[in-house]
């Protein structure tokens, strides 16, 4: 049951109830801090020029009209892009795979494994990755540059908009995902964003860590999660992905299946 905030207002929702591990992060190597500090300052670098090119754009009511259905939109895809990311990385390969294991499912499997590692990783780790992730498309958005002063501005105005805002919450959905596991007393702007439902929501997110852990991957805001969760659309994909994966390997001459590894037990599954 839900007890009132610490901000005195209505109740909301808790930190995922897991109990705390003991183990400790192993120091990070210097050369992915490093990189994951360097991706920070170009990401943050990217976000501000193209944050100051569309305020600087001329303001219409129907270019205002554009720029805030294109936030939604580009929040929207953010969410999605973050249940895709989530389900591969929970679904698909080993820890051991070469140059993905490591670096990409371990984090997937060790969330499983211990829920509350993600709150004692420091914010570079948490946000590097996604801001280094980000570049490929900051980078070209960008350098598309102003519209032309002959050229109809919409299509411009939505791309940068939904670009921009999408960035923004991509960067964002690691930390978000942390806040929902993280114990303690929460800020007040913390609580209010939850409310808003503009970040995820534990009590919504701890459906995920309940057995079979096939349901709400989006982790940035869960706004899709009803959706996908009703039409099975992670379920299906995985079907027509192994079908597509056997078909392949059967034309090869090879009939084992392709390389998954059981999804690890949650603490709900205990």
């Amino acid at each position: 049951m839900e007890g009132p905030s610490q901000s005195g207002g209505p109740a909301h929702s808790p930190p995922l109830p897991f109990p705390q591990a003991d183990v400790q992060p192993a120091p990070r190597a210097l050369a992915l801090s490093a990189l994951d500090a360097a991706s920070m300052v170009v990401f943050t670098a990217l976000v501000l020029a193209l944050a100051k090119r569309l305020l600087e754009h001329p303001w219409t009511s129907g270019a205002a009209l554009t720029v805030v259905v294109s936030a939604v939109v580009g929040y929207a895809l953010a969410d999605l892009m973050s249940g895709i990311v989530h389900w591969v990385g929970d679904t698909f390969f080993a820890e051991d795979t070469p140059v993905i294991g490591s670096a990409f499912i371990h984090p997937f499997r060790e969330h499983h494994r211990d829920p509350l590692a993600i709150t004692r990783h420091g914010f570079l780790e948490v946000n590097g990755n996604n801001c280094l992730a980000l570049l490929p498309l900051l980078l070209p958005t960008w350098l598309l540059g102003a519209p032309s002063r002959t050229g109809d501005p919409v299509p411009w105005l939505a791309f940068q908009a939904m670009a921009l805002v999408f960035s923004l919450a991509t960067f964002g959905t690691n930390q978000f995902h942390k806040w929902a596991h993280q114990p303690g007393p929460e800020p007040r702007p913390l609580v209010w964003l939850r409310r808003a439902h503009l970040i995820i929501d534990p009590a919504h997110h701890q459906g995920h860590h309940r057995a079979p852990h096939r349901s709400s991957y989006c982790v940035t805001v869960g706004w899709l999660n009803p959706a996908l969760d009703a039409l099975g659309a992670f379920d299906r994909a995985e079907r027509a992905l192994r079908r597509l994966a056997r078909r392949g390997r059967n034309g090869a001459g090879r009939s084992d299946e392709p390389p998954v590894i059981a999804r690890a037990p949650g603490p709900g599954s205990r």
